[in-house]
């Protein structure tokens, strides 16, 4: 019983299959080689790689916007905890100055200002770095925008770097002071 019901399954398989499988080996219409496609289809072959070729372009252009409003965002954030770091700082220097007359912090006042004046630079420089990025995607040559833009980028950063490492030495000064109970 159970020989005959696997039989007839697997017949009724081979039967019923069959035509499903022929039809959809015969949807698929792919030129053979050495056939000659005639003009029309040619120009529309090369109109549609035009359209992609758009597309394309306008998905590199969103990317690279994308891109760099993230980029701006961040660097915005930094350059805001810097500023607010130094004025924690500044803050922090007269109260050593009012508690103590004793101590005199003049070098510390130095790095502090030269810091100060770095990232009044940093963000003149990222001002121009935000023109530069907006002016990318309409570039006509975009490489060469971007080159600039990697180059401003760089210098930002190392600035930050710069003014992060000040903080760090005003910090260190302050800390080696030892003012107050103990």
């Amino acid at each position: 019983m159970k020989v005959k019901f696997l039989l007839l399954v697997s017949f009724l398989f081979l039967v019923l299959a069959t035509p499903v499988l022929v039809s959809a080996q015969g949807e698929k219409s792919r030129p053979t080689p050495g056939v000659v496609i005639n003009a029309k289809v040619r120009t529309e072959l090369k109109n549609s790689g035009e359209e992609n070729r758009i597309k394309l372009s306008l998905v590199r252009k969103e990317r690279i916007m994308s891109y760099s409003n993230k980029l701006t965002v961040r660097l915005d954030a930094m350059v805001e905890r810097l500023k607010l770091l130094i004025t924690r700082i500044e803050n922090r220097i007269k109260i050593i100055e009012e508690e103590n007359d004793n101590v005199i912090l003049v070098d510390t006042r130095t790095l502090l200002s030269e810091a100060k004046q770095l990232l009044l630079s940093v963000e003149a420089d990222l001002r121009l770095l935000k023109e530069k990025l907006n002016s990318i995607p309409e570039a006509q040559d975009p490489k060469v925008v971007f080159e600039e833009v990697r180059t401003s980028l760089m210098a930002i950063k190392d600035d930050l770097k710069e003014v992060h490492r000040l903080l760090i030495e005003v910090i260190s000064d302050i800390k080696g002071l030892r003012v107050g109970d103990q």
